[in-house]
Formats: structure tokens, sequence, C-alpha cells
């Protein structure tokens, strides 16, 4: 009992503080105000002011310089876009400008054009080709001496009729203002334009011109390379050579052809010839395997060989030469290359010596081939399109009489030239009758349109004085324009 008293006691000493009354930690202001910021931040600040202390005067003003600078910066921003915007805007507008009234000389002539062309009448749901080009058809009939009739045919027509002008028109030349050398040139243009004018003379001439080439080139020809002896069986080179080099020379494609051209592969400013596949009596190899169209052609190889031959029992020669002559020609044609593989360019270009090619075409001598062309200089190289078919062409030389290339050579000159006889020669007549069944176009009808001025002599102006003819043309068209 004592001890327990003792610790009673003990208790009764120990004191007890009094409750401590409940106080607000944040002042009612404060906690009736928003929470506008962080108060860890807001303690930091007050430490950070407390040590390094208020900013200055200085301090604070160029810390209110950076709201100016940075609202400019944005306003010469917005400036400078508005401006790049409104630039690419006006420009877009420049290049489409949108739908406009046609009223300008160019569009209403255009726009006539056009509505000119259209066939109205057709349902171009049905006919849509009637439709669009109706007008013009109708407007443009087939010219009876044509088997097609387009607008390149109507633009050349109209090329003509400007040459026709300045040809035929006296003051033209004083028009132009023309210098002495160009007053003479236009004076040799007209006299030949009024040259071939001349149908009766030209009809009155006849073959004769043509039979003289045709005797220049059998001399030639023969002159080292026939023996008369044993039929005309062995041909050499050199009379080869001056033939082939007569007929080129003077626009007649045989055997092969060549042109002066740039050297793609290496330097197309650099100019080098170009050899390529002779032309054939027909328009392509495959004409030869149409027998109605053959048949024809034989004909008229005939009657070229008999017109152009002065000699006794002409006849039964030209009717057996003529057939060996479509059978020269036919291998020929099976020789060349087809139109596609022509009209690649890698495949054209073989550029080789010139030694190489006198390889492939011993027949040829073709250091003086090209002499004939350029005597001054000899090519060293030479661009070959077909080298397969100038080997194939040296063995079907090799094999065929030198009676039938010569009767192929006077064809090639015949078909060439004879169109720049009368029309009343039988040259004429039997390379026109060839031309209306490879055309299509009514037999008769040709003759007669090529009489009438100035188609045929403005043909042959235009070739013959072409870049006269072209300087001329585009003169008078800049000054009646």
């Amino acid at each position: 009992m004592a001890s327990l008293f003792n610790i009673s006691s003990r208790f009764e000493d120990v004191r007890i503080p009094p409750p401590i009354p409940m106080v607000d930690r944040v002042p009612r202001q404060q906690e009736a105000a928003p929470l506008l910021g962080d108060s860890d931040y807001d303690s930091e600040r007050d430490e950070i002011l407390t040590v390094r202390g208020r900013p200055t005067l200085l301090e604070r003003i160029n810390s209110t310089r950076v709201w100016p600078m940075a609202t400019l910066l944005l306003l010469s921003s917005i400036f400078v876009g508005l401006f790049v915007s409104q630039y690419t805007e006006s420009k877009r507008r420049e290049r489409d400008p949108g739908e406009q009234a046609c009223l300008t000389s160019e569009c209403l002539t255009l726009s006539n054009s056009i509505l000119s062309s259209l066939d109205e009448s057709q349902d171009p749901c049905e006919d849509f080709y009637k439709f669009a080009n109706g007008g013009w058809i109708a407007a443009h009939p087939l010219p009876a001496e044509k088997g097609s009739f387009g607008h390149f045919e109507a633009l050349a027509q109209a090329n003509q009729r400007i040459i026709q002008h300045f040809l035929e028109t006296p003051s033209a030349t004083s028009s132009f203002g023309t210098a002495s050398n160009d007053e003479l040139l236009l004076q040799k243009l007209r006299d030949f334009y009024w040259s071939c004018l001349n149908t009766r003379r030209l009809n009155g001439i006849g073959a004769e011109p043509l039979i003289r080439f045709v005797q220049k080139l059998k001399q030639l020809l023969r002159g080292q390379g026939f023996e008369a002896a044993d039929g005309m069986s062995a041909l050499v080179s050199e009379g080869l050579t001056a033939a082939i080099a007569f007929l080129h020379s003077r626009g007649v494609d045989a055997l092969f052809s060549f042109a002066i051209e740039g050297d793609v592969g290496v330097d197309a400013s650099f100019m080098i010839p170009w050899l390529y596949q002779g032309k054939l009596g027909l328009p392509s190899k495959e004409y030869y395997k149409e027998t109605s169209i053959v048949e024809v052609y034989q004909d008229v190889v005939e009657r070229l060989l008999i017109a152009l031959e002065p000699e006794s029992k002409r006849t039964e020669t030209a009717h057996r030469l003529a057939k060996q002559v479509i059978k020269f020609e036919t291998r020929l044609a099976n020789a060349s290359l087809d139109a596609h593989v022509y009209q690649d360019p890698f495949a054209i270009y073989n550029r080789l010596p010139l030694s190489n090619l006198t390889k492939s075409l011993p027949q040829i001598k073709f250091s003086e081939y090209f002499d004939t062309f350029a005597p001054d200089r000899l090519a060293e190289n030479v661009v070959i399109t077909c080298p397969e078919y100038l080997s194939s062409l040296s063995e079907i030389l090799n094999e065929t009489s030198a009676e039938v290339i010569e009767a192929y050579l006077v064809v090639r000159a015949a078909l060439t030239l004879s169109p720049n006889l009368g029309t009343t020669s039988e040259p004429w007549k039997a390379q026109h009758t060839l031309l209306e069944t490879l055309t299509g176009i009514k037999k008769g009808a040709g003759e007669l349109s090529w009489q009438q001025p100035p188609r045929a002599p403005l043909i042959d102006a235009t070739k013959t004085f072409r870049g006269s003819i072209g300087a001329r043309s585009g003169l008078a068209y800049w000054v009646h324009t």
C-alpha cells in the first residue's frame, strides 16, 4: 500500500499543460483570395530577393524594353507574311487570269476557226469526229489529184500562195526594198518559175533531156565497168563508183544514200558522213509482197525502159529486164532494215573508219566516191546506219549481172527525174501511173490538175531554190501580215 501510495503521489507532482487553443494558419484574407500562384515559387522568390536584394532602376528599365521589341518583331513578321501572300497571289493571277472575255483579234480569229470547223448538226455523242471536223471537211473537199488532205496540206497551199504572189508580182522587189544582189536572185527565181509554166515548150521538148541524162549514166557505167563482148557480165568498181556518184550528186537515190550530219555519239557539232540504206521504187519493203502493186510497178518499169532505150528490139529486152529489176529490188527490200529498227537511234549509230566501209562494200571505191562531193578533205570516219544491209548489198551485186544493174540505175533515174518533164511525155505518164496506184487517186485526175499552174512550177522552184524561196517567203509573210 505504501508503494502504491507513493506512485500516486508522483502523478500528482506531474503538471499537465493546459490545451493550446486552435489558431488559423492562413489569414482569412489570403484564404478568401484565389490561388494565383505557387506558394513554393513565392517562398523561393522571397528567399532570392532576400539574398540579392531588390532590382535596380536600370534592371527594371532593361526589362521593360523587351516588350516593345517583341511586339515590333511580331508585327513585322505579320506584315512580311501578308506581303508575300499577296505577291504570290498576284503572280498566280497573272499566270492564270481566269475567265476573261474574248475580245482580242487573235482570240476572235481562233474562236472563229474552231467554230467553223464544227458541224453542229451532228450529235457529238453519236459521232464526235463529224461533230468536231465536219465543218472543216465541208470547206476543204478532197482534191481529185490527192489521196488525202488535211491541215498540213492546207497550210502548204497557203504557203504556195505566198510564194506565187512574190514570184508573179512585178512590184515585189521594190516593195521589199531589197539590195541589188537580192534583186538578181529574185529575178533568177522568177525566170525559173516562168520557164516551168511554159508547158507548151516542155511538151515540145518531150523526154529528150532525160534520154541524154541516161546516156551519160551509161557512159560512166560502161567506161571501165562493162565488157560488151560477153553480154555485159563483168562489172568493176570504177564504173559503178562513177555512176553512183553521178546519180547521188544529182539527187537520184540508188543502192544507198549518204548525208552530212552531226556525230551525235561524240560531238553533235562535228559533221561526219552518215550512210543509209537506199530508197526503193515502192514506198516500203512490205509493198513488194502485194502482187497487184508489183504487177503495176513492173509494167511501169517496162514502159520506162522502152521510152529511154533508142535501140531496136527494145520491147523484148525491156520486158525481160523489167522482171529482173523487180527481183533485184525485192532482194534489196528483204535486206533492208525494218522501219521500227531504223527508228532506233542506238541501233543505227555505228561509227567506223572509212576502211571498214570499203571492206563491207568493195564494189564501191568510197575514197573516190566522197571526193566527188568533198574533194578537199577525205572523211576519216563514217556512221553506217545499216552494216548488215551493206554486206547483203555486196553479195547481191556479185550475184547480179551488169545488164540488170544498169537497168536498175536507169529506172531509178527515170522515176526521180521524169516528173520534171512535160505531161505528154511517156516517162512522165509512166511514173504518174505508179503514183495514181500508190496514192489511190482517180486515173487521169492528177494529170489534169498537174497541168494547172502554178502547182508544179511552185514545187519545182521550192525544191531547186529551197533556201532562197524560204527566206523570201518569210519576208513576204512578214510584210503582208
